[in-house]
């Protein structure tokens, strides 16, 4: 594994021990090995540790800034959306149904000659 200084990294399986690139200025990690792993994990969010030789050791990684937010699918606008009518629609029907019982309980009255 090649890690360069702005701490992105490639591999090849065919050198997987070497500095196979035309960069003087990149670490060689071994493939496989647990320092591999930690880069792998930590693609950019990490510090480098190195050895008063300035020989990668460790890393010790860093926060990840937060996910965006997504942008809604197409699909779920109008679920929402649907969502949003049916519940108006209810909300109306409910209204309708208050109204007619009121209407029935005033023709009711009317009927037995109150009012």
């Amino acid at each position: 594994m090649i890690v360069f200084k702005d701490k992105l990294y490639q591999t090849r399986s065919d050198k997987p021990n070497e500095n196979w690139t035309d960069e003087e200025n990149v670490f060689v990690v071994e493939d496989g090995t647990e320092l591999a792993h930690k880069i792998e994990a930590n693609p950019t969010y990490f510090n480098f540790v190195l050895d008063a030789e300035g020989n990668l050791i460790d890393i010790t990684p860093t926060e990840r800034p937060p996910e965006p937010p997504t942008e809604p699918t197409p699909t779920e606008i109008l679920q929402e959306e649907n969502a949003s009518l049916w519940y108006e629609n209810m909300v109306q029907s409910a209204r309708v149904e208050a109204n007619e019982a009121e209407v029935s309980d005033l023709w009711y009255e009317l009927m037995q000659g109150g009012m």
